[in-house]
């Protein structure tokens, strides 16, 4: 039986307007590479390796989410350089506006702060707290596809001027189809509109999720579009969703 809800997930970056179901904890943890990686705030490098890519969800009823979203450890290199140090961490809170009617498709709106972890002099890191705001919409096409949407503004902290900030324009859309009920695929564009150097970058990406129970594995590959995008960028992860309570 092919599933009637194929949802926006890591290793999909653009978020569903759904909610996790109330006590649902979704652990995923993964590695990612990025073959020439752009960062706002940050000199270019050769390549960038993430190890422990993690995200958390937890559906605390039925119109909030909180998120926790991170990396364990990131090494950079640079001309047979390296340098590695601790990743940022976001804290998200998804609040569910609409549920999906008719037509009309579901809406939630999502608030984000990066803290920052990693340390500028680690050339990993800005050492700057970002904020983010969101408003997502998911649409449910037929019984195989899945389309999310997300509309977003940030507040980038600049590391090379005490005070300063950049300002963000973020366009996100995805694409999640269903070819059975344990195989989903999708695409994705991703776009951030700044006005700083490495600050708009375009990428596509292609993922692959496998799910058998309560675990999955999935992947993603993604391309730059533009100058300030990687070159290219590869994802692993798995993921196990926990029942905390029942809802």
């Amino acid at each position: 039986m092919v599933s009637t809800s194929v949802r926006g997930e890591l290793p999909i970056i653009t978020q569903d307007a759904a909610i996790q179901a109330p006590g649902t904890l979704a652990v995923d943890i993964g590695i990612g590479y990025r073959d020439e990686p752009k960062d706002f705030g940050l000199p270019d490098h050769d390549s960038r390796w993430d190890l422990g890519k993690t995200r958390l969800a937890l559906g605390l009823g039925d119109l909030v989410e909180v998120q926790a979203t991170g990396i364990l450890i990131s090494v950079v290199d640079s001309a047979g350089a390296t340098d590695q140090d601790f990743g940022d961490w976001t804290l998200g809170t998804k609040i569910r506006l609409l549920t999906e009617q008719g037509k009309r498709p579901a809406a939630a709106f999502l608030w984000e702060v990066k803290l920052p972890v990693a340390s500028n002099d680690s050339d990993v890191g800005t050492d700057e707290t970002d904020f983010f705001a969101h408003v997502l919409f998911s649409k449910q096409l037929g019984e195989r596809n899945r389309l999310h949407v997300n509309l977003g503004v940030g507040l980038l902290g600049d590391p090379s001027k005490n005070g300063a900030q950049d300002d963000v324009v973020i366009f996100r859309v995805a694409w999640t189809g269903s070819l059975s009920d344990k195989n989903i695929i999708g695409a994705e564009f991703l776009a951030r509109n700044g006005f700083k150097d490495n600050d708009s970058p375009v990428l596509l990406r292609g993922v692959y999720r496998r799910i058998a129970g309560r675990w999955s594995i999935s992947g993603a590959v993604a391309a730059g579009l533009n100058d300030d995008a990687d070159d290219f960028a590869v994802d692993l992860f798995i993921r196990r969703q926990f029942q905390l309570w029942a809802p």
